[in-house]
């Protein structure tokens, strides 16, 4: 995270074209396997990168105000 704020003070002009434009496109998810209690076994997940992150909290806060009246 300490990382993402100069990120994104960087490039934040062009991230937001880029979604106004419609042409934003997320990046591939980073894939972790996290043991199961039993023996051998994992559960896979996909880890979505901070920019990901952060426009969809961004779009869930917008939607979150029209669709919960």
């Amino acid at each position: 995270m300490d990382e993402f704020l100069p990120f994104l003070r960087d490039n934040q002009v062009s991230l937001i074209q880029q979604l106004k434009d419609g042409k934003y496109r997320s990046n591939p998810a980073r894939r972790v396997e996290i043991p199961k209690e039993t023996k051998d076994e994992f559960r896979r997940l996909g880890v979505s990168t901070v920019v990901d992150r952060v426009f969809q909290q961004a779009i869930i806060q917008v939607l979150s105000l029209v669709y919960e009246e």
